[in-house]
C-alpha cells in the first residue's frame, strides 16, 4: 500500500498544488489571510462557521500527531532494544515536537522539516547502501523476490486491479486542504515558489519513499528470521479472516505481526553494525 500511495502522492499533491496553490496565495495577498479559517469566517460572513472549522480541523489533526508519535515511541523502543518504552519515546518525540513548535513558530518547523528531510534522505540513502551489500545487492535481492511465488508479487501490480490502483489517487486530493499546506500557500512571499516546489515535490517523495519500500519488500525474503517469516502468514490469515471470528485470533494475529516488526527491526540493525564493523 505505502509504494502505491507514495506514486499517487507525488503526482496528486504537485497537480493540487500547482493548480489551487497559486490561488489560494492570491487570495492570501489581497485580503490579507494566513490561516483557512480566516478565509472561511470572512467569505461567509460569519464567525460561527470559523469557529466550527477551527474544532473541526483541531479533532481531524489528532489522529495525524499521535500517529506520529506512536511512531517515535515504536522507533526509540525498537533502536534501543527495549531500553527506552514505548511511552517514554512517545513523550520524548512529544515533548521535543512540542518546545519548537511553540518556540519557534512557522520558520522554526519549517527549518526542522527540512531538518527531517534531510535525515531521511542521508539514512535512506546510507540503509540502502549498507543493506543492499549485506544482502548481495539490488539484482540479487529482487532476483530473490521474483524466484518465489510468494513474493513475486510485491514487484508487479498483477494482483491489482486498474480502479483499486486508481483509488489510490483519490487519498492525496485532501492534502490541499490540511491546514499546514493551507497556511503554506497562503503565506507564500512569492508565486515563484509554487514553481519550485510543484517541480521538487515529486522528486523528493521519490527519494524519500524508495529507501522505506524496498527495505520493506527486501524483508519479506528473509525467511531465514522465524518471526519475519511468520509476518506474511499472519497478514494473510488477517485478510482472509471471517469477520465474526473472535477478538481473541485477531490480537493474537496482530501480536505476531508486532514481533515480526520487532526481528526485522533488529535484524537490519545488526546488519548495518555488522557491516561498518
Amino acid at each position: 500500500m505505502q509504494q502505491r500511495l507514495a506514486s499517487a502522492s507525488a503526482l496528486i499533491i504537485s497537480v493540487s498544488l500547482f493548480l489551487v496553490g497559486p490561488r489560494l496565495w492570491a487570495l492570501g495577498k489581497l485580503h490579507g489571510f494566513m490561516t483557512p479559517v480566516q478565509m472561511f469566517r470572512d467569505r461567509w460572513e460569519c464567525g460561527h462557521i470559523g469557529t466550527a472549522i477551527f474544532a473541526l480541523l483541531a479533532i481531524l489533526l489528532v489522529a495525524y500527531i499521535i500517529i506520529a508519535v506512536m511512531g517515535g515511541g515504536t522507533a526509540l523502543n525498537a533502536i534501543s532494544g527495549g531500553l527506552v518504552p514505548y511511552w517514554l519515546g512517545g513523550g520524548i518525540v512529544a515533548v521535543v515536537v512540542r518546545s519548537y513548535v511553540f518556540f519557534g513558530g512557522m520558520r522554526g518547523t519549517a527549518w526542522v522539516n527540512t531538518f527531517q528531510t534531510v535525515l531521511f534522505l542521508s539514512f535512506g540513502a546510507v540503509a540502502i547502501i549498507l543493506i543492499c551489500g549485506r544482502i548481495g545487492g539490488f539484482s540479487a535481492a529482487m532476483e530473490s523476490l521474483l524466484a518465489s511465488e510468494t513474493t513475486a508479487s510485491l514487484l508487479i501490480r498483477e494482483r491489482m486491479p486498474p480502479r483499486l490502483f486508481v483509488s489510490y489517487m483519490f487519498i492525496p486530493l485532501s492534502t490541499i486542504v490540511f491546514p499546514h499546506i493551507s497556511i503554506f500557500c497562503l503565506t507564500a512571499q512569492k508565486m515563484s515558489q509554487f514553481k519550485k516546489t510543484v517541480i521538487c515535490y515529486p522528486i523528493c517523495i521519490l527519494a524519500i519513499w524508495l529507501p522505506c519500500v524496498f527495505l520493506g519488500v527486501v524483508a519479506n525474503a528473509m525467511t531465514d528470521v522465524p518471526e519475519i517469516a511468520a509476518n506474511p502468514d499472519a497478514r494473510g490469515a488477517l485478510a482472509l479472516l471471517d469477520p465474526s471470528a473472535g477478538t481473541a485470533v485477531v490480537a493474537e494475529l496482530q501480536r505476531v505481526a508486532r514481533r515480526a516488526h520487532r526481528a526485522l527491526t533488529s535484524a537490519l540493525r545488526r546488519g548495518i553494525l555488522c557491516t561498518t564493523s
